[in-house]
């Protein structure tokens, strides 16, 4: 059994608000695991932090009017009792960006030298199971899948 839920959005405030309620909402309906519920939760919010400040030319006026387009298209395959594969996609028009091709750097050795920032990509990659990478007509689509753990 497969069922698709998405939503339409415009980069404003909040947006990171309704997409976790949205997400929660889902995990709770299916009774995913909270580990990976809590993947999927870090994960979402982390690609759409990343449109959000680093797609748009004009990243610094983030509560522009300017309208901006995010789609996150949730795709459950399994049922209601079997556990079940999730595929979060986030598609965007912003500029053009591939996450899986960024070279991610180093990690540091300790705490006093980390940099901050620059996880969020290297989490996405290794929560979850699959990731893929596509600009269609425009748009960037950034396919993440997610499987429960083995028992």
């Amino acid at each position: 059994m497969m069922k698709v839920t998405e939503q339409s959005l415009l980069d404003q405030m909040r947006i990171h608000d309704r997409e976790i309620e949205w997400l929660h909402a889902l995990g709770e309906r299916y009774h995913w695991d909270p580990m990976l519920l809590g993947n999927l939760d870090l994960c979402i919010n982390e690609a759409l932090t990343n449109i959000i400040d680093y797609g748009y030319d004009d990243s610094e006026n983030k509560a522009s009017s300017t309208p901006r387009w995010i789609r996150v298209r949730i795709t459950l395959r399994g049922t209601q009792v079997e556990m079940q594969i999730v595929e979060m996609q986030i598609e965007d028009d912003a500029k053009p960006f591939d996450p899986l091709a960024y070279t991610l750097a180093e990690l540091a050795t300790d705490l006093a030298t980390a940099p901050v920032g620059g996880l969020g990509i290297r989490l996405i990659r290794n929560l979850m199971a699959e990731c893929t990478y596509q600009r269609r007509d425009n748009k960037n689509i950034l396919t993440l899948v997610a499987r429960p753990a083995d028992p």
